[in-house]
């Protein structure tokens, strides 16, 4: 036998090829060992559901039990075989009688566990569901209620809510109080609490819902039936949407309710609170709104500008000024932002109690900042009661602010001098909005100061602020030529009156009764009836012509 030598260098690389893993296996008689065979896929949730329908679709005396069986019920269930599933394959079922079929099958069929009680009262869900949609619901789910009774098949939270909706809704209110007493405590949860509070309060048996509502108060805080938001806006939607006598709850009993719901946790929605504090203001009840308020506050309610208004508006209407600025102050502590219609209600309601100069101070230490608005309304007023000095001081203090003001802020301010005769100093208002603010003057504003330098003996003026008007491209309306006519009538100037007669008709602007009245009385006076007559005719054909360039534009 030759021996084969190997060279030491070679001898390491040798014994690593003879002793390794793959090589031995190479060498090695036995079989290399079995893989583990490939799990099966889990089915399909929808798949189940479809192929379970197909099969129910035959007659029940056809249904094959065996298939059904191996489908719904497989030795290893699959997770989806829950009471979940039992539940879409009988609501897809076209009737509630082939579902109490499907039923039975299911008592008969399904394997003893924990679970089929559950699989069951699910199946009984989904019956009830199809019942209340069908002709003769009420019939069909009394019939349905009574078998799950001799069956022992307890109802589901839902079954039950169907149950009582189908009879609020078919006005058997004693019949739904002696299914609601009937059902086992461990349904009663908050949400069909919620349903039969509903189904109570919509047929007027307050006092029962009232019941309701203390045993869900009286409820341990683990329970799981104590009140909601839901809860509450449910009651309070009967007791607030319209306006009630307080032959149910007074005002005061609505508040303490709202107090309680809100020291369970509960805190009612911002549109019904604003709606009891907008009942409490307007029938004189202010103080217990401001009381509720400020104790919503304390339990952490959240509120909304609308409410703060009409609370503000109470107050404003008694003139309490404190709380006013008190409660502006909590606004701004709230992040609550005020609105146009919360300074309208600060302003009006000031300037109403004569407290016009405490306005803008009330408003800067509530840290509000007024608007262009705020400075218009705060003027307008103080020009209505003539107060001219402040309606100036409002003035500078809007320019120092840095708010802009508009041709409203000085129409207001011009309007109030021309009214207590200072026309001289609103002609000065008018020439520093053109130069200073560049501010262009609209026809109002020309109207004013027109007829107030015509009432004032200044006609030449008037007639001289006309020919402005047409420089600044500001077109005059009827009113501006009233004032006018006016003028040059008691100024007995003929010439300028047939001018500016002539002026209405090239730029159509029809005359109204004070116009023809004016004209009328005075031409005919004079002898110049026919001159009138062609004004008239011309003002006719001037307005046929503007009407039909206005209808092809």
């Amino acid at each position: 036998m030759s021996i084969i030598t190997v060279p030491a260098s070679k001898h390491s690389n040798l014994l690593r090829l003879l002793t390794s893993h793959a090589f031995l296996r190479r060498l090695s008689t036995e079989r290399p060992e079995p893989q583990p065979p490939p799990q099966q896929k889990t089915r399909n949730h929808n798949s189940i559901i479809t192929e379970a329908l197909q099969l129910l679709q035959t007659p029940e005396n056809e249904w094959d039990t065996t298939q059904l069986n191996q489908l719904l019920f497989p030795d290893s269930p699959p997770p989806s075989s829950s009471p979940r599933l039992f539940y879409q394959i009988t609501r897809r079922l076209p009737s509630s009688s082939q579902a109490l079929k499907f039923l039975n099958y299911l008592r008969n069929n399904s394997p003893s566990s924990p679970d089929t009680q559950t699989l069951l009262s699910y199946t009984f869900q989904a019956i009830f569901e199809l019942s209340f949609c069908e002709p003769d619901s009420n019939a069909n789910l009394s019939r349905h209620y009574k078998t799950s009774k001799e069956l022992n098949i307890p109802l589901t939270v839902n079954a039950a809510s169907v149950l009582l909706r189908a009879y609020g809704r078919s006005e058997l209110v004693d019949e739904s109080l002696i299914l609601f007493n009937e059902l086992d405590p461990s349904v009663k949860n908050t949400y069909l609490r919620n349903v039969w509070l509903s189904v109570l309060l919509r047929h007027g048996r307050a006092e029962d819902a009232l019941k309701v509502i203390d045993e869900m108060f009286e409820s341990n805080e683990e329970s799981n039936c104590r009140p909601n938001d839901a809860t509450g806006d449910i009651l309070f939607s009967f007791l607030l949407k319209r306006e009630r006598d307080e032959e149910f709850l007074s005002e005061d009993e609505i508040v303490n309710l709202v107090l309680k719901f809100g020291e369970h946790g509960v805190l009612i929605s911002s549109f019904w609170m604003g709606r009891l504090i907008t009942r409490l203001c307007r029938n004189r009840k202010t103080n217990r709104a401001w009381d509720l308020f400020n104790e919503m506050i304390k339990l952490g309610a959240v509120f909304e500008s609308a409410t703060c208004n009409s609370l503000l508006t109470g107050l404003a209407r008694e003139g309490n000024f404190n709380r006013m600025n008190e409660l502006m102050a909590k606004m701004v502590e709230m992040d609550i932002q005020p609105t146009v219609v919360t300074f309208g209600i600060l302003i009006n309601h000031m300037c109403k109690f004569r407290r016009v100069d405490d306005a803008l101070e009330e408003m800067e230490e509530a840290g509000l900042k007024p608007d262009t608005i705020t400075y218009n309304t705060l003027i307008a007023y103080a020009s209505k009661i003539g107060d001219l000095k402040f309606a100036c001081k409002v003035m500078k203090k809007m320019i120092k602010a840095g708010v802009v003001p508009t041709v409203a802020t000085y129409g207001a301010l011009i309007n109030a001098y021309c009214l207590n005769g200072n026309v001289n100093e609103a002609m000065e208002i008018f020439k520093d909005m053109k130069a200073a603010s560049k501010v262009p003057p609209n026809t109002v504003i020309y109207n004013i100061l027109i007829d107030s330098l015509c009432k004032n003996n200044k006609v030449k003026s008037a007639v001289s602020l006309m020919e402005d008007m047409e420089i600044q491209g500001v077109t005059p309306n009827t009113t501006t030529y009233n004032a006018i006519f006016k003028g040059l009538r008691d100024e007995k100037d003929l010439e300028r009156v047939f001018e500016f007669m002539d002026r209405m008709i090239e730029h159509a602007c029809n005359p109204d009764y004070i116009t023809m009245e004016i004209l009328t009385e005075w031409l005919s006076a004079v002898g110049e009836i026919e001159r009138l007559k062609i004004f008239v005719a011309g003002c006719e054909v001037s307005g046929s012509t503007a009407q039909k360039a206005s209808a092809r534009t």
